[in-house]
């Protein structure tokens, strides 16, 4: 009877999303981002999408493109499956993408890249020897970790044949390098550092000098809307062009700026 009443509720609630979707976005652009992804995208107090992508999104879709856009946030798998099932419209792949379903399609021009760097603990017995290292995936018997839901950073790994454990956030990342169960946590550089800042660990955990990747970052869209496939022919040829003449970076630069200063503000750190 329990589990009845568990499928009842989950049915209920995935049904209310689904009719919330049909009803009000048959000439809007919907994206959904990772909720917890700092200061790329994130949920906010009032549970609004914020970061460096949403405000991007925003800009070139709806302020220069004339498109209405929504940004919403939720966990990644989530949010990726919810574009792959055609309930929402699209979905920024911080990894090579591996669809092969007719209904989705990637951006041509990348909206952003991100690096992926290494990062070790201050106190551990072999910080000095780790941080000199020439390149820390490459050196043996280095222990790392990283995130659950980092599929750039996995890619990297399972390229190389590096095993790694996994964590579900960056605070039980970090204590396995505080009690170190690991000797490197590999991540996405931005996003470490400014969880490192908010929580004041910037002096205990560093990060090592080589960046051993740096990965693009794409539009994921289910086309099965014309709405969708016209927003993304455009988005692409609006992208290409101010990449031509710079523009794009500038623009990229500005909201980069706000959005980590916004967050310094909120932490008392600016």
């Amino acid at each position: 009877m329990k589990n009845k009443i568990i499928l009842l509720i989950l049915i209920s609630f995935y049904t209310t999303i689904f009719a919330h979707h049909v009803s009000n976005r048959t000439k809007k652009f919907v994206i959904v981002y990772d909720e917890n992804w700092a200061p790329y995208s994130y949920k906010d107090n009032n549970g609004k999408a914020k970061g460096i992508l949403p405000t991007l999104m925003r800009e070139l879709l709806h302020n220069r493109l004339g498109i209405e856009v929504e940004n919403l946030v939720f966990p990644a798998k989530r949010a990726h499956e919810f574009v792959e099932e055609g309930i929402y419209d699209a979905f920024v792949l911080n990894h090579e993408a591996s669809e092969k379903e007719e209904s989705i399609v990637i951006s041509k021009n990348s909206l952003l890249s991100i690096e992926i760097a290494a990062f070790l603990y201050t106190d551990s017995i072999n910080y000095l020897k780790n941080l000199n290292s020439k390149d820390p995936i490459y050196e043996k018997n280095n222990v790392f970790c990283k995130l659950l839901s980092d599929e750039a950073t996995n890619d990297i790994m399972n390229e190389n044949k590096i095993y790694s454990h996994k964590s579900k956030n960056l605070e039980s990342a970090i204590n396995m390098l505080k009690t170190e169960r690991t000797d490197f946590f590999i991540g996405e550089k931005t996003s470490t550092l400014s969880f490192l800042y908010q929580k004041s660990l910037q002096d205990q955990i560093v990060m090592h000098p080589k960046i051993i990747n740096e990965v693009p970052m794409n539009l994921m869209v289910n086309n099965k809307r014309e709405l969708n496939r016209d927003a993304l022919e455009k988005l692409d040829n609006l992208i290409g062009k101010m990449k031509k003449d710079g523009s794009y970076f500038i623009l990229l630069e500005q909201i980069e700026e706000k959005i980590l200063k916004e967050i310094l503000i909120k932490n008392k750190l600016y």
